[in-house]
């Protein structure tokens, strides 16, 4: 039967050039591990685990080139695949393995796109690592497949079926195409070129000159801020009626202004570009960043300016779908020799993604798969729903030493404190 291709999403477009800029690499892979605190039965997780990929056919994708040489997709059928099972000593053991698993890059063209494996632990517990490929996947996603997972493996444990919501990534494609040919689609185009009409900067915190445009190897630093502190930081937001994504964000864009003395620049932020219910629910690459021009030539007090990036990002928010990649390919039309609109990136993803499914009790954590295509990406998140908040800094070696990153962290503190 012939197979069906569709046109990349967006999303998935900035994926694969990328992709071929940093090739046989694991810069777009995705990790992360279910640690399932409860006697298993492996035989039903491996059943859960073809459920779960039968009745999510983002993970069904696959890549070829058409009769013009032109990537494109399509949805594969469903066949049993391999899943490893490794019994592991420590938690050590674990970790060690979900590093390598996240540093092996996958083959592109007609082949999965994903790995799961199942381990088992000493104390007769033990879970599933994942990696995925970001073009088929996003962290939404990823954070998805916990609940879900164990929502088919509770429900086989009583001999049952879960109720699931019909999704399909092949709605979003379709979607998409509407979107691209609307009146919506004009609107912000020229929201976003009339945004970068002026001169900016896209601010670097590195005083290495290395070109790192090869050098994607990067280390992670993990820090967090405790529950007693995020409270005050929660209370302080509320009596400015801001968020704690503006709240950071104000925070970081300061501290990259005064280090670098630049007035206006560009930070990259992601959003999640799912715009109703069941794209919410929906598997798949919809993820885009988007450029958050900073302007600090006003001198405001901190509680303006963060209101200020509060109203922006509404409006931000507004032209959301727009291709990152069109914006990029306009503002080098002034500028050829720019390589990217940012060199910094901001995550903020607060996910109530642990707890129990039916009594069976799991926590989740995410794996750094030691490559980055931006000089630092700065993730703010909480997965496990603890109330503490975690700040990781994903730094490439080109451009960052260690002790770079550890005197950030400290001057951010120092920042928030005040």
């Amino acid at each position: 039967m012939k197979k069906v291709l569709f046109d990349l999403t967006n999303p998935q477009k900035s994926i694969w050039y990328t992709e071929q800029y940093f090739k046989n690499t694991s810069v777009n892979n995705i990790g992360g591990t279910i640690i399932i605190k409860d006697n298993l039965n492996f035989e039903l997780l491996k059943k859960s685990i073809y459920e779960y990929v039968k009745t999510n056919d983002s993970f069904l994708i696959r890549l070829c080139f058409d009769e013009k040489g032109d990537i494109k997709q399509y949805i594969g059928d469903f066949s049993p695949f391999v899943i490893d099972y490794v019994s592991f000593s420590s938690l050590e053991d674990l970790a060690k393995f979900e590093k390598q698993d996240c540093e092996k890059s996958f083959t592109m063209l007609d082949s999965n796109l994903f790995r799961f494996t199942m381990f088992s632990l000493p104390d007769s517990t033990g879970g599933v690592v994942l990696t995925v490929h970001h073009i088929i996947s996003d962290a939404q996603t990823v954070n998805q497949v916990a609940p879900k997972l164990m929502d088919f493996y509770s429900h086989f444990l009583n001999n049952t079926y879960p109720d699931v919501l019909q999704t399909s990534y092949v709605d979003y494609i379709n979607s998409e195409n509407k979107y691209l040919s609307s009146k919506k689609y004009i609107d912000d185009k020229s929201f976003w070129e009339n945004l970068f009409e002026k001169p900016f900067s896209s601010a670097s915190l590195s005083t290495n000159s290395i070109d790192s445009a090869s050098l994607c190897s990067s280390s992670r630093e993990c820090f967090s801020i405790s529950k007693e502190e995020m409270e005050q930081i929660n209370q302080y937001c509320k009596s400015i009626n801001i968020s704690c994504y503006h709240f950071f964000m104000s925070v970081f864009s300061l501290y990259i202004g005064k280090v670098t003395n630049e007035k206006n620049f560009v930070i990259g932020t992601p959003i999640l570009n799912r715009t109703n219910f069941k794209e919410k629910n929906t598997a798949g690459m919809f993820i885009s960043t988007v450029p958050f021009l900073i302007n600090l030539e006003e001198n405001l007090l901190f509680t303006d300016f963060a209101s200020k990036i509060s109203v922006e990002t509404l409006s931000i928010f507004r032209h959301q779908k727009y291709p990152y990649q069109s914006i990029l390919e306009y503002v080098r039309k002034q500028d050829p020799s720019l390589p990217n609109l940012y060199n910094i990136m901001i995550s903020y993803q607060i996910n109530k993604s642990n707890g129990s499914i039916n009594d069976i009790p799991y926590t989740t954590r995410w794996t750094h798969s030691n490559t980055n295509m931006d000089e630092l990406d700065i993730h703010l998140f909480d997965i496990n729903d603890t109330g503490k908040l975690s700040i990781a800094y994903d730094y490439q070696l080109s451009k960052y030493k260690q002790k770079d990153i550890i005197n950030l962290h400290k001057r951010i503190l120092l920042i928030i404190s005040q």
